[in-house]
């Protein structure tokens, strides 16, 4: 019999590992949290569970943690146990490819192919896939779709599939805490930052390496002009370094989705959009907190052309769009798509690219 929980994380990755241990330690009210794998996957999430309750156990901290199967490869059993568990917040990281895996293995087929096609951004459609599924379900309920998976991309598709999340995680609250620290000023809603996943990825060179516009930064709400000076110092040597903070830094977001605390802080992707914004959640609603005198269209606008640059782009009619490099690989191996297809589609679309996968790989 599966129990009811206050949250789901889907995934038992570095990404979801990194949450559910701290939220062990954080915890100040009552929470049950339920971590979903795959059938192949239920012994990490059983080591997750058992070990998260001995930390929550060490410290006083009343989180509870358990182990369930999700049918991934069956939407209405899938949505038959998030009806279940009825949880009030869904935060997803699970994934048909992982981009650590790519990193893992650089030379495999499939890893050359993707670099060929402009990078791991060729994979975003995949990331849609379990994420579009979870969400129908948490929507079917009323529940917050938190989605780690992409979001500056992936949210901003799932709105246009009907289930648009609430946000996702990481990204930008990396950047935001790094600035708030190197400017000595954690306290909240003091730094305010406005910016794109490519603005944390240009974090792994060099200050002298990177190139572009960098992020928006305001100070007690003030905006500032050498925001590439200030970020010079904050270089992130290892990319271990990404997806423990990514974790960590969905902690106290899904508390407050959870109603247990308000924040001020930041997040990718939220209320369905693309890029990394200020937010606010109060009594567990999350809105755009944004400085004073910009509004969420500026903001919008400001954001869009680094979008333009991603090797996957969603169009307003709703289509699935690549760089030329990316059409170019994919008019070689699978030319059905290599002009697009429709959000409508991505099922099918998805199919085709894992079997393409397969097919490099075998």
């Amino acid at each position: 019999m599966i129990r009811r929980a206050d949250l789901l994380v889907t995934g038992t990755g570095a990404f979801a590992a990194r949450l559910i241990l701290d939220l062990a330690l954080m915890a100040e009210r009552s929470v049950r949290v339920a971590v979903g794998s795959r059938g192949d996957g239920a012994t990490q999430a059983e080591w997750l569970c058992r070990t998260a309750n001995a930390r929550a156990t060490m410290v006083g901290k009343p989180a509870q943690f358990m182990p369930v199967v999700l049918e991934w490869e069956n939407p209405q059993a899938l949505a038959d146990i998030v009806g279940s568990i009825q949880p009030a917040c869904v935060i997803h990281s699970a994934s048909v490819q992982s981009p650590w895996g790519i990193l893992e293995y650089p030379d495999s087929p499939w890893s050359r192919f993707i670099e060929r096609a402009g990078g791991f951004g060729f994979t975003a459609p995949l990331q849609v896939l379990l994420a579009r599924r979870i969400g129908l379900a948490a929507a079917a309920i009323g529940g917050h779709l938190v989605n780690a998976c992409y979001p500056d991309f992936v949210n901003p598709v799932l709105a246009a599939s009907g289930c648009a999340p609430v946000c996702g995680a990481g990204n930008v609250a990396i950047l935001a805490a790094y600035m708030a620290d190197t400017l000595d000023n954690r306290q909240p809603r003091q730094v305010r930052v406005l910016a794109h996943h490519r603005h944390l990825a240009a974090l792994f060179k060099p200050a002298a390496e990177r190139r572009g516009l960098p992020p928006r930064v305001w100070v007690d709400g003030r905006e500032l002009s050498d925001v590439d000076t200030q970020c010079a110092s904050i270089f992130l040597p290892r990319r271990e370094t990404m997806r423990a903070l990514a974790g960590t830094s969905a902690v106290p977001l899904v508390l407050a989705l959870l109603g247990h605390r308000d924040l001020l802080g930041h997040a990718p992707g939220p209320l369905g959009r693309s890029g990394g914004y200020p937010v606010a959640v109060r009594d567990g609603m999350l809105s755009l907190d944004l400085p004073a005198g910009m509004t969420p269209n500026e903001a919008a606008e400001w954001l869009k052309p680094f979008s333009e640059h991603d090797v996957a782009r969603l169009t307003a009619m709703g289509r699935i769009t690549w760089t030329e490099a990316a059409r170019e690989a994919l008019r070689l191996e699978c030319p059905h798509l290599a002009d697009g297809f429709d959000v409508a589609d991505l099922e099918a679309a998805c199919s085709d690219l894992l079997a393409l996968r397969e097919r490099l790989c075998c």
